[in-house]
């Protein structure tokens, strides 16, 4: 667990709740709905930050009230990583998750080894069709990778194989290349225009030629079906394209960050005080 001068996040928290009791506010059922949040939503979630958040829900899940146990027990049901030590005491059952969905996850986050063993997984899948304009479409990621308008060449591919920005720029700047072989057989990209544009889009990639031929290996071994299918996996839905956001989306927080705001921002319940008006004298 992380030091900041000398003293954990957890025990500056439990400074807070200590400073707070007494004062009317709700401090624990705000540190554990926050917390609870913050551990959900993270998408690479450490041991250590697991532990941190296993230590401090099981100091105040007995001491918030009944609405903040069901309510965080209702977002943990959301989440595919439960902690056993809390879901007893919770009585959570996690609902059945999506495989492919936590498959796409999980490819992100794994090493090259795992990578292909993924892509085995899934080859037993039904093949199905390329986007209608993939010539198109590889037309125009080749001449965007030889440009050099990255950005040009991840609005295409989110575009062209409908997912969400943040997954597309994933897919680009991802260190070992795996994801950008398997948004090429998906779209059905001829193996030379993906070797072209290794060499342009990612520069780890592209300085090596030994990946690049690494690369091209896997390239031969993955299905087309097995690449669709992790290709759907990664979209945030199963058809139809997602909606526009209505605002731009908060910029990504980890989950060490939500801790360390937690115990030194102020409690939400605290009213700020409130200076009374003066009177105002009429003049005669």
């Amino acid at each position: 667990m992380t030091k900041t001068n000398t003293k954990t996040n957890v025990e500056k928290l439990e400074e807070l709740i200590a400073r707070e009791d007494g004062r009317g506010v709700d401090i624990r059922s705000m540190a554990m709905r926050m917390l609870t949040d913050a551990y959900v939503d993270a998408v690479d979630l450490s041991p250590e930050d697991e532990a941190q958040y296993v230590e401090i829900a099981s100091r105040l899940i007995d001491e918030v009230d009944a609405a903040t146990r069901e309510t965080v027990a209702a977002r943990l049901r959301t989440c595919p990583r439960v902690p056993s030590a809390l879901a007893a005491r919770l009585d959570v059952r996690t609902e059945p998750v999506d495989d492919d969905a936590n498959t796409g996850r999980r490819f992100f986050t794994a090493d090259a080894g795992e990578r292909r063993r993924i892509l085995a997984e899934l080859d037993a899948a039904e093949a199905t069709p390329p986007p209608g304009d993939a010539p198109r479409v590889i037309a125009s990621l080749e001449q965007s990778a030889l440009a050099g308008h990255p950005g040009e060449f991840i609005r295409e591919l989110e575009r062209s194989l409908r997912l969400p920005r943040e997954t597309a720029e994933r897919i680009v700047n991802d260190l070992g290349g795996e994801p950008m072989v398997v948004a090429a057989r998906a779209l059905g990209m001829p193996l030379a225009v993906l070797q072209r544009i290794l060499m342009f889009v990612n520069p780890a990639i592209g300085h090596s030629v030994r990946r690049v031929y690494d690369l091209s290996d896997l390239y031969e071994l993955v299905t087309p079906a097995a690449a669709r299918r992790l290709v759907a996996a990664w979209r945030p839905t199963s058809a139809g394209d997602r909606p526009a956001p209505s605002r731009p989306a908060p910029e990504p927080r980890s989950f060490e960050d939500s801790l360390r705001a937690a115990a030194s921002s102020r409690p939400f319940g605290r009213k700020p005080a409130v200076s009374t008006p003066r009177k105002i004298q009429r003049t005669t």
